[in-house]
């Protein structure tokens, strides 16, 4: 069970509708079997942009590109002359594999530290990433260390946000109740929300009032993965 699946399953314990089964049919759809009759799908709701025709998370390329980061900056570790300095990575897609990328990051923070400064200071990686550094506190043991990152192609209005990517996940979850809707009278789709996170009150209201979305499941739940216990809001 991932980390999406836990939050689910911890919202459907706290609603007391009945027994819970992971899996039920093994490692298709659906997700949970609830009460003996209710179909649940569970999905993690996150931002997506398009690439060459397709809907991807933006956690594809950001992942890859920290971890990259990191291992890049440790390499440096054994070069510790006394200084530390942040690094903090600004990007937008498309971001090239970080093979490509890796070269780039040493060259760069090379020739830093072979011409270091003591204020704040941007580096281009390439059209699309830069690093900023800045020198900090004596850490020890580590010239560089990461800093924070700045995601260029997330944010934007919650709720047009939520409903969009509410609609790429639809789309790439349907096949699961043509395929599958004659086995259990009853199908839920849980969204763990990462975006809105839930929605509070007033953007619940305006969702309501504002926002329509055809589906064929019978309910949609948004959940708070920060706090999975309450209420999901049914959109």
């Amino acid at each position: 069970m991932d980390q999406t699946e836990t939050i689910a399953r911890e919202y459907l314990e706290s609603i007391k509708l009945g027994p819970i089964i992971f899996e039920p049919d093994g490692n298709v759809s659906p997700d949970f079997l609830l009460n003996g009759n209710i179909a649940v799908e569970v999905r993690r709701l996150n931002q997506h942009y398009n690439h060459n025709g397709k809907e991807k998370g933006l956690e594809e390329n950001s992942i890859s590109l920290y971890d990259g980061l990191e291992t890049v900056l440790t390499e440096f570790k054994p070069k510790y002359n006394g200084k530390t300095y942040l690094i903090f990575v600004s990007f937008q897609r498309p971001v090239e594999k970080f093979k490509k990328l890796k070269p780039l990051f040493r060259k760069v923070l090379q020739h830093y530290l072979n011409n270091p400064l003591d204020a704040f200071s941007e580096h281009e990686i390439t059209k699309n990433i830069s690093i900023q550094i800045f020198p900090g506190t004596t850490d020890g043991e580590n010239v560089f260390l990461m800093g924070g990152a700045s995601d260029r192609d997330r944010g934007g209005w919650v709720l047009s946000e939520v409903e969009r990517n509410i609609k790429i996940c639809l789309e790439k979850k349907q096949h699961i109740i043509n395929a599958q809707d004659q086995k259990y009278s009853t199908w839920w789709l849980l969204l763990v929300d990462h975006i809105g996170y839930g929605l509070d009150e007033i953007n619940r209201k305006q969702f309501r009032e504002c926002i329509s979305i055809e589906h064929q499941w019978d309910k949609i739940i948004l959940i708070n993965p920060l706090k999975p216990q309450s209420e999901g809001f049914e959109i």
